[in-house]
This record gives C-alpha cells, sequence and structure tokens, in this order.
C-alpha cells in the first residue's frame, strides 16, 4: 500500500506520485521532493475528482490517481473494470420504442459498459510486470561500517606522551643503564690500576660520574621520542580518515548504481504507462464513437416510430370526425373547445403549473376529447393533470388546434 504523502515528503514514493500527476496533464519535476509546486497539483486534483482538497495524499487520492473511477488517467487501474452508462441513459435507452432488432442489439452490447481489446489489456500487464520490478529501498551495505570508522575518529583522546608506557624509551633506557655501568666498571678499574689495584674513594667517584654520563644521554633524547611518538599519533588519525574516505566512496558508489537502476525503473515506467494510456484512449474512443452513432440512429428510429404512431392516431380521428359528421350533417366536430378549456381553468387551481405534458398525456386527452359521449372523463383526466402541476390550458390548445385543423380538411 502507498504511503501517506504531505507537504515535505521526500523519496520514491514522491517520484511515484509526480508521475501520476504528469499522466494526469500536471508538469511536475519527478525529483522526489513534496515541495509547493506538488502540493498545488494536488490540491487541483483534489478539487477537480471530488476528494477533500487538504493537499494530503492518502488512500482516496491514491486510489484516483491509480484508476478508481478515472477515466483521463488509468496507469495501475486494471482496464477489466467496465464503465457503464448512467442509469439516467440507461432509462432512456429502455424506454425507445420501434428500434430495429440490429440497432437494438448493437446498442444494448455498448450499453453494457466500455470492455477492454485485447491489445489494451496487453499493454495494461505490460505496465504490471514493470510495477512488479521496482527496486527495493536503498539499503547501505557500508552504512555500519562508516558509522564504526567515525565513532573512533570522533572518540579518540587528545596526545599525550608517557615515557614509561613508550617501548622505545625503555629499549634506549636499558641500552644506556648497561652501557653507564660498563662505563663505571672500566672507569673504577683504570683508577684501581693507578693505585697497586686497590680500590679507593677517587676509583667509585669517577665510576659514577662516568655512569651518570650515561644516564644524562638518556634523557637527551626524550624530545625525540616524544616527537616520534606524535607523529605517529598523527599517522594513526590519518590512516582512520583515509579508511573512511574510502568506505564513504564505496557508499556512494553503491547508491549510484542503485539510483541508476531506479532511474531505469521509471523510465521503462513511463514508457509503459504512456503506451498503456495511449492504447486505452484510442480504444474507448472507439467504443465512445460507436456508443455515439448506434445512439443517433436509435433515436432517430424512435422519432420516427412515434411520429408514425401520433399520424396513425390523428389519421383515425379525422376518419372518426368525418364519419360524425357526415351523421350530424355539420362540418365541425360534436364539440367546441371553449366550454372545455373554462372547466379546465377551475381544475387547474391545483398548483402553479410547471411542467409541459408529454406525448403520451396529449394523445390521452385527445383520445377522451374525441371518443367519450360526454365531458366527464375528459374533465377528471384533466384534475388529474392539474394536479401534477401540468399546463392543461396548453393541452386544451392542442386539442383545439386538433379540431381546428380537421374541420378545415373536412
Amino acid at each position: 500500500m502507498a504511503a501517506t504523502l504531505r507537504n515535505g515528503s521526500r523519496g520514491a514514493d514522491v517520484r511515484q506520485l509526480q508521475s501520476r500527476l504528469n499522466n494526469a496533464g500536471y508538469n511536475l519535476s519527478v525529483d522526489g521532493r513534496f515541495g509547493k509546486n506538488t502540493l498545488a497539483a494536488v490540491r487541483d486534483y483534489q478539487q477537480k475528482n471530488g476528494l477533500s482538497v487538504d493537499g494530503v495524499v492518502g488512500t482516496n487520492t491514491w486510489t484516483k490517481l491509480n484508476g478508481g473511477g478515472n477515466t483521463t488517467q488509468g496507469s495501475a487501474g486494471s482496464p477489466s473494470a467496465q464503465q457503464t452508462m448512467s442509469s439516467s441513459t440507461q432509462q432512456t435507452a429502455r424506454s425507445m420504442s420501434g428500434l430495429s432488432p440490429g440497432t437494438n442489439s448493437n446498442l444494448q452490447k455498448l450499453q453494457g459498459g466500455y470492455a477492454p481489446s485485447e491489445s489494451v489489456n496487453s499493454a495494461y500487464q505490460k505496465l504490471q510486470d514493470v510495477l512488479n520490478k521496482k527496486p527495493d529501498s536503498y539499503t547501505s551495505p557500508y552504512d555500519s561500517q562508516i558509522q564504526d570508522i567515525y565513532d573512533k575518529i570522533m572518540n579518540r583522546k587528545d596526545f599525550s606522551y608517557d615515557l614509561n608506557a613508550d617501548p622505545t624509551y625503555q629499549q634506549y633506557r636499558q641500552q644506556y643503564v648497561n652501557l653507564g655501568k660498563q662505563a663505571m666498571q672500566d672507569t673504577m678499574g683504570n683508577a684501581a690500576a693507578l693505585t697497586g689495584g686497590y680500590g679507593n674513594s677517587y676509583a667509585s667517584t669517577a665510576g659514577n660520574q662516568a655512569y651518570q654520563q650515561y644516564l644524562t644521554h638518556l634523557n637527551d633524547i626524550v624530545p625525540d621520542l616524544e616527537a616520534n611518538a606524535y607523529a605517529r599519533y598523527l599517522q594513526e588519525g590519518q590512516d582512520m580518515r583515509n579508511q573512511y574516505d574510502l568506505a564513504a566512496d564505496r557508499e556512494n558508489t553503491a547508491y549510484g548504481r542503485y539510483m541508476d537502476a531506479l532511474n531505469d525503473y521509471y523510465n521503462q515506467y513511463a514508457l509503459a504507462n504512456d503506451a498503456y494510456n495511449t492504447e486505452r484512449n484510442f480504444d474507448y474512443g472507439k467504443y465512445a464513437d460507436q456508443l455515439a452513432y448506434w445512439q443517433q440512429l436509435a433515436a432517430s428510429e424512435n422519432a420516427d416510430y412515434w411520429n408514425q404512431k401520433d399520424y396513425d392516431f390523428q389519421q383515425a380521428q379525422w376518419e372518426y370526425q368525418k364519419a360524425q359528421a357526415a351523421k350530424s350533417g355539420s362540418g365541425g366536430g360534436r364539440r367546441g373547445g371553449s366550454s372545455r378549456k373554462s372547466s379546465s381553468s377551475k381544475n387547474n387551481s391545483y398548483s402553479q403549473p410547471t411542467k409541459e405534458a408529454s406525448r403520451d398525456e396529449r394523445l390521452q386527452a385527445l383520445a377522451y376529447y374525441t371518443m367519450e359521449p360526454d365531458d366527464a372523463k375528459l374533465n377528471a383526466y384533466m384534475s388529474t393533470l392539474a394536479k401534477k402541476g401540468i399546463d392543461t390550458d396548453a393541452v386544451w390548445d392542442y386539442l383545439q388546434q386538433f379540431t381546428s385543423s380537421n374541420q378545415k380538411r373536412s
């Protein structure tokens, strides 16, 4: 399930969002950053598609972007879901009469809804194949190594020099002590030789001086030893920084390869998505053209049917009026229209007329007007029409025009 995105979000999901919005007609940079331009596009898309305009891309917005009920963009929505006609259109189709078998069959088939062709299904499957190959989120193979080296660098103690802990100093010290002892023994031996081989205080003093002289030389090399130790400290720090740089370079290389693979995926996705939308729009356009053609033909056949029916009915009424006129010796109809219309004024007091009578309602009134021996049924029917808010004065005008027309024809 896609993540919920909002202003400030970043990453691959934002790239996917920007790509979907571009497919819906926007012009965003696919940079993976949810900024003010992406926010404005999201809000505009939500407003145009009847969504909550909050700028947050949640379940409803993702569903609409993925093709749920949106015919302008079907990138990830299955084309197998048929787009059906509205209930009002279906009702109009069902009420049509006089359709030829071929027109009725084709219209009913098309009114069942859009069904994608094999080429659309194939393009959709290719798009799904690309979506299934989307790279997983990036996981660094060098993150722990880089962090370990970084911690060592940051937690390294400041330089300090301890003679007793320096093995080089200990080696020099041992060497100078041994040399001092040897010099002391040589000096004391030479002094004893001068006195006939007997030791004396002079010999002891001279030997100790020779020993101390060597120890003094040992202290003279301590600064050099400390400098060498500091140089080693600096080199160890540089070695750790070199290791950090090497690990960071490898991390950058690995991330670069991942981004190359991700960009390749989005390029393949854009191509597959464009191919699917192009094929689907072309296929749906053919369906819409065919539906419009058969709807227009059906409307024409339906109009011809009712015009013929109206003509046949009026012809029958005219023949009836002629027969009645022949019997009574009068050229007009059996009744006038003025008294009828005055009675309808009373019936029309139920409510202010708001709509016109339908064809069937006018024909029914005409039947009562010409076929019934008295006014009872006609007046009752007019009252019913008035209660419905139908303009009965217009119906009376229609009846009088019919009478006038038949009188002229007689």
